[in-house]
């Protein structure tokens, strides 16, 4: 029988740099962290690197976005590279785009070789 890994999901009011410190310390792998007025979320990787997400229900699914380079691949560790200020502007633009109806993640681009 094959176990599954449960994922504990934490709220807490506003991220601040000083939160995201403080969760990346303490949180374990695997846990998301919510703001709780905002679609912002703090991702727990296997190695204890933070990614931000964005969680939204879209009809009947949820649907996770996580932010993605101009070639479509996944960037990560972005608690890293973003400031709090960056991902909750990020976060908007994700939902800006879901509520125009527009696909906010680029599909990933396939380079394929042309022969002559």
């Amino acid at each position: 029988m094959a176990t599954e890994k449960a994922t504990t999901t934490t709220r807490v009011e506003r991220f601040n740099a000083t939160t995201v410190a403080r969760l990346l310390r303490t949180c374990t792998p695997g846990q998301k962290i919510t703001e709780a007025a905002s679609p912002l979320s703090l991702k727990i990787g296997a190695n204890g690197a933070g990614s931000w997400i964005v969680v939204k229900r879209a009809g009947n699914a949820v649907k996770t976005y996580t932010p993605k380079d101009g070639d479509g691949h996944p960037v990560r560790n972005t608690v890293r590279t973003w400031t709090v200020e960056q991902a909750r502007d990020w976060a908007r633009t994700v939902v800006g785009d879901i509520a125009r109806g527009v696909e906010p993640l680029p599909e990933r681009r396939i380079v394929r070789p042309t022969f002559a």
